[in-house]
Parts: C-alpha cells; structure tokens; sequence
C-alpha cells in the first residue's frame, strides 16, 4: 500500500498495529486478503471518529493538562479545565492557548527559573524562557529575540507578552523545528515532529517531498 494523502499510515501498517495491541498472529497474505478491503471501506469512519474525539471534552482537558504543566510545572484546577474548555469549544486553536498561558504573570514568575537564572521576572527572563521551551535544541543567534526584550522593556510598551507569545508560537521553527544542535538528537524538533514520535513512535520523514514538506 502506498501512504495516504496525510502520510500517517498505511493500511497494512494499521492492521498489523491491531493486531499487535490484541497480541495475535498475523497471516500477512490472509489477513490482507480479507480485511484490506475493509480498512479502505472504513477510512472516512476512522478519520470521524478520531475527529470526533479531538471535539470531545476529555481530549481539551489532556491538552491543557499538559500545557499547564509543561509551562506552570502544576495541574490546572477544574476551573481552570472548564475555562479552557469552553474557549476550545468557541474555536480556540492549541496555539492561542499556549500563548495565553505564557502571557501570564504566572508563568513571568516562573521564567528565572526555568532559565536557570536566580534573577527577578523581566522581559529578558520571559523570551529566554519562551523560546527555551518551545523551542528545544534551538541554538539562538546573537541578538535574535532583542526586539521582543526591547518592546516589552519600552515605556509605554510597544509590545505584550500576548503578542510576543503569539507570534513565536506561530512561528515555522515551533511548527518544524530547524537544524538542532550538536547534542540533539531530534532531526528538526517541531511541534509537528514531536506529534510524529507521540502518535506513531517515530520520526518524520524530512527533504524534498517528505512528510516534513508536506505538512
């Protein structure tokens, strides 16, 4: 079989993995004889099905636990889950909720120490601590990010940690990564990559006409 237009999976690929969680033998030509068929028949089911549970209640409240402590370093309280949840429920995107956890002041408190730095909350410790966090393995060049520091340093500010959050995280290097560091092993570490090895335990494919390019 050849990958589908999302390049995720084949059906072989799919049947094997069903196979292999109910922990029975698979008879490759037999079984791809009679249930092929049926994976094909059954793809637009499949793909509502996971749709419909990326629309449930339970897949936005994984995503906000996670985010909360990934960025908070703490559980979101039921408040705060129903918050969230409601905001999805109006159209809020994953980026627009991450941003609006590092625009808070609970995270501006937090940035020192995820930096590593025993300094007070600044602008300087909020763009480090951003673009540590959602940027893993990424080597900075000297001055990237000062326009950010400077914005948010202006009197008035010319910039919000909303607006600086927004824009990092809809940034290319969030979404595919770049060419990491030496001691990295991930090959581009985007959010996209990191969803590669979370779902299908493996990296994305990456050059000219690859999952990477694709996406």
């Amino acid at each position: 079989q050849t990958p589908d237009v999302n390049h995720l999976h084949t059906n072989d690929t799919w049947l094997r993995s069903l196979y292999a969680n109910l922990h029975a033998p698979f008879n490759a030509a037999q079984e791809a004889a009679n249930l092929n068929g049926v994976s094909v028949a059954y793809a637009a089911a499949r793909l509502t099905a996971i749709r419909a549970f990326q629309a449930s209640g339970e897949y936005f409240d994984n995503i906000t636990t996670n985010a909360y402590q990934l960025y908070l370093g703490r559980l979101p309280s039921s408040a705060e889950l129903t918050y969230w949840l409601t905001q999805f429920q109006g159209g809020l995107t994953r980026e627009q909720e991450i941003a609006g956890i590092l625009a808070s002041q609970e995270y501006l408190n937090r940035t020192p120490a995820i930096i590593g730095q025993p300094v007070n909350p600044s602008p300087q410790t909020f763009v480090d601590a951003v673009y540590l966090q959602l940027f893993p393995g990424y080597t900075r060049q000297t001055g990237e990010g000062d326009s950010f520091v400077n914005g948010l340093s202006a009197n008035p500010p010319t910039l919000t940690r909303l607006q600086v959050a927004t824009i990092l995280v809809g940034s290319n290097v969030y979404r595919f990564g770049s060419p990491p560091g030496s001691n990295v092993t991930i090959p581009n570490n985007g959010f996209i990559e990191r969803d590669y090895l979370l779902y299908l335990c493996r990296a994305i494919t990456t050059g000219p006409g690859s999952e990477l390019a694709f996406w």
